[in-house]
């Protein structure tokens, strides 16, 4: 049997909030809540939904059989035409002109003297903008340098090492690719002279200083009773990106808050207040804020997550007939993910890497506070007009670092 690999690289910088829309491929929320509840229970977390559903949608293209149907279900996606009509729609938003830089972006590697069947080559040219080029797998050190040179500049510099060269050899037949970069300013900068070392409290019990920045303005604010949690969207200069930061009422409680989250649409959460009565949607008022700068990294391996999920199959089956124009069985071996975010006062910045080898308003109510000075969830997404928010990164806080 020979090998495929998938690969994916992200990195962030700034807040950004992503929701779904009828720009974006369907399936990337509920993907990304699914695969939070097995990720390892680290004490910090970032990993990007967009970037692990965009590898494999490269991976449904090429699949058939039982394959195909374990992509389609676990995935939550259509036929594989009309998943890559909706990632077309969405890399093409994504690229428009606007006040962030973010990049998603493809690449495929096949073994030297096999080429990519006709279709499929296409269909990742035209619809996920992924070139394709051919490179020696058995020269494991250098087809690995050339690889991490793509990562390296699809993230900015944040990644620059994504694949390792004992993860190559001669049975490789291919590496896909996907990487996303993000950076970003806040529509309303922190000003540094306010930032000042306070406490965070991990418990009840256990506390550590941390820089923490400082302001009052107007946000997205809202108290989700379910949730027992105060809700917070700040919007970056490009307004349909945001960084939401959901904070549960007690230092002790962030388990229980990710329990509910992982069955918890994001856009549930940000939405408008329409009523009085809707007492846990989210409405624009004045908050005083105070959150800690803090870089994040994470190394995933996603195999067995990925299985945990129900995706066990692409790694048993070999159906990936329409990859490669080969007679040989191709198996997926490999799913791997790096992924870097960072805050500070003037935005976010972040960056993922994913391999597979193969508002409303309100009257003038007092100020509300949110101090997220113990554990808390964040999401960064982005809107597009039909007001779904997608989510491109997402992780958790327990021990900020900068």
């Amino acid at each position: 049997m020979k090998r495929i690999i998938l690969l994916f690289n992200i990195v962030t910088t700034c807040m950004v909030t992503i929701t779904h829309s009828t720009n974006t491929p369907r399936g990337i929320n509920p993907f990304g809540n699914k695969l939070y509840e097995v990720l390892p229970n680290e004490q910090n977390l970032v990993f990007s939904p967009i970037s692990i559903h965009a590898a494999l949608s490269l991976a449904y293209q090429g699949s058939t059989g039982e394959t195909a149907e374990s992509f389609r279900q676990n995935l939550e996606v259509p036929d594989t035409n009309q998943n890559a009509e909706e990632y077309k729609n969405f890399m093409t938003k994504l690229n428009e002109d606007g006040d962030v830089t973010i990049h998603l972006a493809n690449k495929i590697y096949v073994q030297e003297k096999y080429k990519l069947k006709d279709d499929f080559k296409s269909t990742v040219k035209n619809n996920f903008f992924a070139d394709g080029d051919n490179i020696d797998f058995s020269k494991q050190e250098n087809a690995a340098n050339t690889m991490n040179t793509w990562v390296k500049e699809s993230t900015g510099g944040k990644i620059d090492h994504l694949i390792d060269s004992q993860d190559l050899n001669d049975q490789t037949r291919a590496v896909l690719l996907n990487a996303i970069y993000f950076k970003a300013n806040w529509m309303i900068e922190f000003d540094s002279a306010d930032t000042r070392v306070d406490k965070f409290f991990v418990s009840d019990s256990e506390s550590f200083d941390c820089e923490m920045m400082h302001q009052k303005d107007k946000f997205g604010y809202a108290e989700n009773s379910e949730l027992d949690a105060k809700i917070l969207k700040m919007k970056y200069k490009d307004e349909r990106y945001s960084m939401v930061i959901v904070l549960p009422n007690s230092h002790n409680e962030i388990k229980e808050l990710e329990n509910e989250l992982i069955h918890t649409d994001i856009s549930n959460l940000t939405r408008r207040r329409e009523s009085f009565c809707d007492s846990d949607a989210m409405t624009v008022r004045t908050v005083n804020v105070a959150i800690p700068k803090f870089r994040l990294e994470s190394n995933l391996n996603l195999k067995q997550p990925l299985t945990q999920v129900g995706l066990g199959t692409i790694f048993e089956n070999g159906e990936f007939q329409n990859i490669v124009d080969t007679n040989e069985t191709l198996v997926l071996t490999k799913v791997v993910q790096k992924a870097f975010v960072e805050i500070d006062e003037k935005g976010s910045e972040a960056a993922a890497a994913t391999g597979l080898i193969f508002e409303g308003r309100s009257l003038m109510p007092s100020p509300k506070k949110f101090i997220a000075d113990h554990p808390f969830i964040f999401y960064i997404t982005v809107k597009f007009e039909d007001g779904v928010e997608n989510i491109l990164f997402m992780g958790k806080v327990t021990k900020p670092a900068i």
